[in-house]
Formats: C-alpha cells, structure tokens, sequence
C-alpha cells in the first residue's frame, strides 16, 4: 500500500491537492457523496484495482476526510466526516465545470467522419413543451442523405438555446 504523506507546503492548494489532486479520491468522493460506503460497493462501481483502493481509502482516513467504522473490523463502512463533508461544494464545483467545459462524448472528429449540422432546438418537441428539463436535439447528417441523429441534452435550468 503506498502510504499517504501530508504535504507541508505553506500553501493550501499545494496541500490540498497532495489528497485531492489523486483521480481516485475525487471519485472515491463522488461515490461517498452518493451513499456508498462499503469496500466492496466502491470496488463494483469503479474500475479500480483492490490495492489502488485499499490504498485510496487508508489516505482519505489518515486524511481525516473518511472515518473506517468500526475501525478494525473486515466489513467496516467509509463514512464522511465533517471534513469530507465540507469538500462537497468544492466536488458540485469541479462537476459543474465539466458538465460545461468537458462535455460527455465530445471529441475531435476525424476528416473521414461524417460531420453533424446543428437543426432547431425546437424542432419534434410537443407543443406545450417550450423548455423542457430533458429534451432531443435532432442533428442531421451535413451529407445530404437526409438522415436525423439524435442527441439527448440534459440541462439544470431546461434547454439552452
């Protein structure tokens, strides 16, 4: 298990992100923000190896971000602490600026691909939905062959146009 060693720089982003900055523990946060508490629950909803997460987790105790309950029991659960729990701003923050800068799927497409052109927002939606939570954005194919792809955009305050 690598061991987990507080950073002593004097700054607290420095220091923060001898914990934070580890792809593992934002996830491993993201699952305890969700209600998951048991070794083997963090194992089956992320592709993480047994010692990545072992190790993962004992840096988060010592960390004081996660308490082991009981602690030297084989079946404890992985609570938040207090200051587990303080991190949840910061965790809504870094999903919100994904959701909006790192969008799902999005990738640079390749010349051979076919290109999608955007079509109106509003397009196949009923009537009295104006700016629906959840609504289809169909795209058609720049080719001209006439074919529709659609795309679903999820949106916290309803559809962006």
């Amino acid at each position: 298990m690598k061991d987990y060693v507080p950073s002593r720089s004097p700054c607290a982003v420095g220091r923060a992100s001898r914990l934070l900055g580890d792809r593992w523990v934002l996830l491993i946060l993201r699952e305890a923000f969700l209600g998951i508490d048991r070794f083997d629950d963090f194992l089956g909803r992320l592709d993480i190896s047994r010692a990545a997460l072992t190790s993962r987790l004992g840096w988060m105790v010592e960390a004081g971000v996660l308490e082991r309950v009981p602690p030297e029991s084989k079946r404890a659960t992985y609570r938040l602490t207090p200051s587990g729990q303080a991190l949840r701003p910061t965790y809504d923050a870094i999903k919100a600026w994904g959701d909006e800068w790192l969008p799902r799927g999005a990738r640079n497409v390749e010349p051979s691909e076919e290109v999608l052109e955007p079509v109106d927002p509003q397009e196949g939606l009923a009537q009295d939905q104006q700016h629906p939570a959840v609504a289809e954005q169909p795209r058609r194919a720049a080719d001209g062959t006439g074919r529709t792809r659609w795309h679903i955009l999820l949106h916290k305050s309803g559809f962006k146009t």
